[in-house]
């Protein structure tokens, strides 16, 4: 038992008398948030102002949508052609087909990849009218729906903790990141 615990203590010593353990211990943890930092900042970054041309053949959402400071949306009932759409001024093109109130699915095509931003306020835009043309369809008061839909936020108790709120899907979480963590280090230093 005394020469496993020396072969593992030589070893433990030659990996950590290692330049690249050293350095790779405090670049590594940086370059994990760097990456992160940069993802959601690339991904939240406003983009220039977006031309959106919705192409809504069976007029179920024209004249409906609401412009704001980075989105102005235009309207037409036949869609552009490939080379029409790249020759145009719009950076953005919308296709509404008729199945939408059925599908709840519509195709986006873009010259240049809107911030996530643009994407979520075109979709909120789409979803709102989309369900107030579906409320129209099935002759449902959109005012009485509005007093009627509900968000519901959930909170958990645990009933032998004595009523107390529980966090244990937030500290699944933390455990889960801290888990992708040590894999990502397991994974970086098997690498040499």
């Amino acid at each position: 038992m005394n020469k496993i615990g020396l072969i593992i203590w030589r070893e433990f010593i030659t990996r950590v008398r290692k330049p690249s353990f050293l350095i790779m211990t405090i670049l590594g943890p940086l370059l994990i948030a760097g990456t992160m930092v940069l993802l959601v900042y690339l991904g939240l970054q406003e983009s220039d102002d977006q031309l959106v041309l919705v192409v809504d053949g069976p007029g179920i959402v024209s004249g409906k949508l609401k412009d704001s400071e980075k989105l102005t949306f235009f309207y037409t009932d036949s869609a552009l052609t490939d080379s029409a759409f790249k020759a145009s001024p719009y950076t953005v093109m919308v296709d509404v087909n008729e199945a939408i109130l059925e599908t709840n699915a519509i195709q986006l095509f873009y010259k240049d990849l809107p911030s996530l931003n643009v994407q979520r306020t075109i979709q909120a835009e789409l979803e709102r009218t989309i369900e107030r043309e579906k409320l129209r369809v099935n002759h449902v008061d959109p005012d009485t729906y509005a007093r009627i839909k509900t968000a519901l936020k959930v909170q958990l108790f645990d009933i032998d903790k004595g009523g107390e709120e529980s966090y244990e899907q937030i500290l699944a979480g933390v455990g889960f990141g801290f888990g992708y963590i040590m894999f990502f280090f397991v994974f970086l230093y098997a690498c040499r």
